[in-house]
C-alpha cells in the first residue's frame, strides 16, 4: 500500500521516523537542502525553514509559524535572517531612523523578544558588537540558497555553472516577499535577486541558442524580459533569433515594443546597434 500526504502545514513529528528509515519519501522536490528537516540534525537541535520567495512562510520543525504580534515582528525577523550578521545601529537606521537611540533600543529589545516567543526559540545571540543567527538553530533559507547558487555560477566554470543557473530558477518561484511593498530593504533585497534570476534565465537561454534550439532559446529570453525588460541586448537577441526562425512579423513586433518601453520609461530611443538591426530586417521584408 501506498500513501500520499499532499500538505506543508501539517506537522511532519507522526511519520518523520518512517522517512529517515527509508520506509517512505518526499516527494515534488529534486534538490533538498543538506540537513533538513527529514535528516534529523545528529544533535537535536531545532529545525526553521524559511521561504522568502512569495509571502515568507516560517516554519520551525515543520510546524507554520502564523502568528507574529504585528507586520513590524515579522519584518525585523525576515530581516535578521536575511543579514545573517548586522549591527545595533543597521538595525536602527533601517527601521527607526527617526527615533532617538533610547526609544530604537527598547522598541528593539521588545521586539527581539516577540520574535523567540513565537519562534519557541532564541533567534539571535550577541558578541563583538554584532548580532548574528544562534548555532542552536539549524536554519534553511532560501534566498540565502539562491544567493549561494547565483555565486557559485558566477566563479564556476562555463561547462559546469548551467547547473547552478537550473537550480537557480527552480528555487525562484516568486519574487522575493512580493506583497512587502515601501520597506526599503526589502525592495533593495527584491531587486538583486530579481537580476540573479533574469541573469540564469538569460544564461539557459544562451545554452540553448548554442545547440541551435532556437525555441526553448526565444522562449527562455522572454522569461528574462518579464524580470529585466529594459534588458535592451535580449531584446535584439529575440529580433535576431525570429528573424533567422523565419519569423520576421515576431521580429518587428519585438522591435515596436522595446521602442515603446523605452519611449515611455526612459524617453530615449533604441541603441544604434538595434536600429540599424530593425532596418536590416524591414528592408528585407519590403523586398521580399
Amino acid at each position: 500500500m501506498q500513501l500520499i500526504i499532499n500538505s506543508r502545514v501539517v506537522g511532519y513529528f507522526s511519520w518523520q521516523k518512517i522517512v529517515e528509515r527509508g520506509f517512505a519519501i518526499v516527494l515534488g522536490e529534486d534538490h533538498i537542502p543538506t540537513g533538513g528537516i527529514f535528516t534529523t540534525s545528529s544533535d537535536g537541535r531545532p529545525h526553521l525553514e524559511v521561504f522568502a520567495f512569495g509571502l515568507g512562510t516560517v516554519y520551525v520543525n515543520g510546524i507554520p509559524v502564523s502568528k507574529w504580534d504585528g507586520p513590524l515582528v515579522k519584518n525585523l525577523f525576515l530581516f535578521s535572517v536575511d543579514r545573517h550578521t548586522f549591527t545595533r545601529e543597521e538595525i536602527f537606521e533601517t527601521f527607526w531612523p527617526s527615533l532617538s537611540k533610547k526609544e530604537a533600543t527598547n522598541v528593539w529589545h521588545v521586539s527581539k523578544r516577540k520574535i523567540s516567543e513565537q519562534l519557541g526559540y532564541d533567534l539571535l545571540t550577541y558578541s563583538g558588537g554584532f548580532y548574528n543567527l544562534s548555532d542552536e538553530l539549524v536554519i534553511h533559507y532560501d534566498a540565502r540558497q539562491f544567493d549561494e547558487l547565483c555565486a557559485a555560477a558566477e566563479s564556476a566554470d562555463r561547462d559546469d555553472n548551467i547547473s547552478y543557473y537550473w537550480q537557480t530558477i527552480k528555487l525562484y518561484r516568486s519574487e522575493y516577499l512580493h506583497l512587502s511593498e515601501g520597506i526599503s530593504w526589502i525592495r533593495e533585497r527584491r531587486e538583486q535577486r530579481r537580476n540573479g534570476y533574469g541573469n540564469a534565465l538569460i544564461q539557459i537561454g544562451r545554452m540553448y541558442e548554442s545547440n541551435q534550439q532556437f525555441v526553448l532559446a526565444i522562449a527562455y529570453y522572454l522569461r528574462a524580459l518579464r524580470e529585466l525588460p529594459l534588458r535592451e541586448d535580449i531584446h535584439r537577441k529575440l529580433i535576431e533569433l525570429y528573424t533567422q526562425s523565419d519569423q520576421t512579423d515576431k521580429a518587428v513586433q519585438q522591435y515596436q515594443r522595446l521602442e515603446a518601453l523605452l519611449r515611455r520609461r526612459l524617453n530615449i530611443a533604441p541603441a544604434k546597434e538595434t536600429v540599424a538591426l530593425f532596418q536590416s530586417i524591414h528592408s528585407k521584408q519590403n523586398s521580399g
